[in-house]
C-alpha cells in the first residue's frame, strides 16, 4: 500500500482525489493547499476531502483543516509513499516548487507531477536525484496531456529525430479563433480568463512560457541532455496583429502559436507563425493539440484533446501505475 500526498487542491486537485480511491493500492493521507491542508486520519477526514472536490469550495471549509501546514510537517507523519504535484507553475523564480519536489525526492516519495516547472528547469537534475533515491518520476501530464507526447518522445531515443514542430497550448488556440472572429486581443484574452482556460497572469500563455516548458521538456527527452525554458526563445502571441490574423484568414491560411526545435543546429522558440488553413496545423482549433516530429525524413505525427482538468487527473492515474506496478 503506497500511502499518498496531493500537493495543490486547485480543479487538477480535486479532480485528482476524486479518482485516487481507484487505485487500491493507494491511499490518500494528506492534501495541501496554498493556505494549509488536511492530514486523513479517519475515514471521516476522507469523506470530507472527496465531498469538497465535488464543489468550488476550498479546502479551508474542511472541518480538520489546519492552518499553514507544511510539506515538513506532513513528512512528520508520513515517511514515503507518492506524492502529486499540481501547483500553478512559477517561470520566474521556480519556487517554492523546486524546493518542494527536491525534498520529496530525497524523503523517498515518488513524484507524480503536473507542474511542469522543476522539469523545465534542470530535467536530467532531476531524474538522477530520483534514480539515486529509488523512486520515480511520473510527468505524463506536464506535456499534452491526453495525448501521448512524452511516451512518443521517450520511443523515438536513439533514432534520427531532426525537428519537433507543435502546437502544444490550447488557450491560444481558443484566443486566435476570437480573434478570426472579430475581437482585439484584450478582449479575446479576457474572454479566456472568463471561461477558466487562461490564468489571471494570462502572459504564461500569450508569452510562450507554457509552450516553451512543454517545449524544454520533449526536447530534453529526445536530446538525451537538459534543455532548460531558458534555452528556448519567445516572440509573445501579440506580435502578430488582429488585421494579420484577419487576413491570413482571408488568404485561406490561419496563424498558430507553434513551438519548434531543430535538433542539427538546436534551437529551440516559440512564436506566431502562419499556415495554410487545411494544413494539420492549420486545422488545430480549442481543446487539441498536434506534434510532427522529424524522423529520418517522414513525418510522425500525434494529434488529440488535451485538459480539462479531469483529464489531466487520469494522466496522473497511468503514472501512478507505473509506480504501483513496479
Amino acid at each position: 500500500m503506497y500511502d499518498a500526498i496531493v500537493v495543490g487542491f486547485g480543479n487538477v486537485g480535486k479532480e485528482l482525489v476524486r479518482r485516487l480511491p481507484r487505485v487500491k493500492k493507494v491511499r490518500i493521507r494528506a492534501v495541501l493547499s496554498s493556505r494549509g491542508g488536511v492530514l486523513v486520519k479517519s475515514s471521516s477526514d476522507l469523506a470530507g476531502i472527496l465531498d469538497i472536490a465535488l464543489t468550488s469550495k476550498r479546502l479551508d471549509s474542511h472541518s480538520s483543516f489546519i492552518q499553514g501546514l507544511s510539506i515538513d510537517d506532513i513528512l512528520d507523519e508520513v515517511s514515503s509513499g507518492i506524492a502529486y504535484i499540481v501547483i500553478p507553475p512559477n517561470y520566474k523564480t521556480f519556487e517554492p516548487n523546486i524546493q518542494i519536489v527536491m525534498k520529496l525526492l530525497k524523503s523517498g516519495f515518488h513524484v507524480i507531477t503536473a507542474d511542469k516547472t522543476t522539469l523545465a528547469k534542470d530535467f536530467y537534475g532531476l531524474m538522477e536525484l530520483a534514480k539515486a533515491k529509488g523512486v520515480r518520476v511520473g510527468y505524463r501530464a506536464t506535456v499534452a496531456a491526453g495525448i501521448p507526447a512524452t511516451d512518443v518522445a521517450l520511443g523515438l531515443r536513439g533514432r534520427d529525430v531532426r525537428t519537433l514542430t507543435a502546437v502544444l497550448n490550447a488557450t491560444t488556440n481558443y484566443i486566435i479563433t476570437l480573434v478570426e472572429e472579430g475581437l482585439n486581443y484584450e478582449i479575446a484574452v479576457a474572454q479566456a480568463i472568463k471561461e477558466k482556460l487562461a490564468e489571471p497572469n494570462p502572459e504564461v500563455d500569450t508569452h510562450g512560457w507554457d509552450a516553451a516548458a512543454k517545449l524544454a521538456i520533449l526536447s530534453s527527452i529526445l536530446e538525451g541532455r537538459t534543455i532548460s525554458l531558458h534555452n528556448v526563445s519567445r516572440v509573445p502571441l501579440e506580435a502578430v496583429t488582429p488585421q494579420e490574423v484577419k487576413e491570413a484568414l482571408k488568404a485561406g491560411k490561419r496563424v498558430k502559436y507553434v513551438a519548434r526545435a531543430d535538433f542539427t543546429s538546436h534551437e529551440y522558440h516559440v512564436a506566431p507563425e502562419t499556415f495554410p488553413a487545411d494544413s494539420p496545423i492549420g486545422r488545430i482549433e480549442g481543446n487539441y493539440n498536434l506534434l510532427e516530429f522529424g524522423v529520418e525524413g517522414e513525418e510522425i505525427v500525434i494529434y488529440g484533446p488535451v485538459g480539462p482538468a479531469w483529464r489531466t487527473a487520469e494522466v496522473m492515474l497511468t503514472d501512478t501505475l507505473d509506480v504501483v506496478r513496479g
